[in-house]
């Protein structure tokens, strides 16, 4: 198996589990206009710590695939305490919050939920104003996380495309078969650090027969690798790229990939297409 630069695969994870846990939802009719970088105005009722302003923390992300539901809207953002995370999550009928802090050993989290939706659009913005209850009262996993009691304000994509995909998956996994199934939707971003070069993004939905699964493609130079979920905690799969995968290629705007990945209970997926970026994420 060639080598593959941990980086990438970390960063793809990371967004598995942010993006994977939520839900989504098909789109309705918004006013939002398609002009300028996405924009947030957002300010949460609660204790303090909590209660006030987002400031946004890595950017607004529109037209979201998931699993469940559809597309969605998300947002990392920080509240007035800046040693803690929250995390939305918006659809056509609803709004899921997510205050977190620490890693490891120390990290807390807090859900919330509300469905006070104005207006929705996954790939135009979202307005709400909407009471929040807490699902689970008093999490054992709380810790001092505050309270979020409401949340009010609007997003604007912008003028943010999520790119586009040609990409076919086939092969098999634990959990079904792939059969030039696409990666649809998806979102692409690419990525120039100069540590680790070029990267190329691609999550969207990939249907396993008739089971939709979250995809993660990291392409880099000649290799890849593939992070799947079913969106819940109750599957999830890992393909590394084997040494065929050296037709991989990466530009500044976009990648190609046609090989091989296996996982580690020894099933195996080509695949063959591009990634085209897509912008103002």
């Amino acid at each position: 198996m060639s080598s593959f630069r941990r980086p990438a695969l970390i960063f793809a994870v990371v967004l598995a589990g942010a993006l994977g846990s939520a839900c989504g939802s098909s789109s309705t009719s918004s006013t939002v206009v398609h002009t300028g970088p996405p924009s947030a105005n957002l300010t949460l009722g609660g204790t303090a710590g909590v209660a006030g302003p987002i400031t946004t923390k890595t950017g607004i992300t529109c037209s979201d695939p998931s699993v469940t539901k559809g597309l969605q809207i998300d947002l990392l953002g920080t509240p007035a305490d800046p040693n803690t995370s929250v995390f939305l999550f918006f659809t056509a009928h609803d709004v899921s919050v997510r205050l977190d802090s620490g890693s490891g050993a120390t990290y807390r989290e807090r859900d919330f939920d509300g469905n006070g939706i104005t207006s929705f659009d996954a790939a135009s913005g979202v307005t709400f104003d909407t009471k929040l209850s807490e699902p689970s009262p008093n999490p054992a996993n709380a810790g001092t996380l505050g309270m979020v009691t409401s949340i009010k304000g609007s997003i604007s994509c912008g003028n943010q495309q999520p790119g586009s995909s040609t990409i076919t998956v086939t092969g098999t996994s634990p959990i079904g078969s792939f059969n030039n199934a696409k990666i649809d939707p998806v979102i692409v971003r690419c990525y120039n650090y100069p540590q680790y070069g070029k990267y190329v993004v691609a999550h969207g939905i990939v249907h396993a027969g008739n089971t939709p699964m979250l995809f993660f493609v990291t392409l880099q130079p000649g290799n890849y690798v593939i992070f799947a979920s079913d969106g819940t905690a109750g599957f999830s799969d890992e393909f590394m790229a084997t040494s065929d995968a050296a037709g991989t290629t990466i530009t500044t705007t976009n990648g190609q990939v046609s090989g091989t990945a296996t996982d580690k209970t020894g099933h195996s997926v080509k695949l063959s297409g591009a990634a085209t970026c897509g912008s103002g994420f």
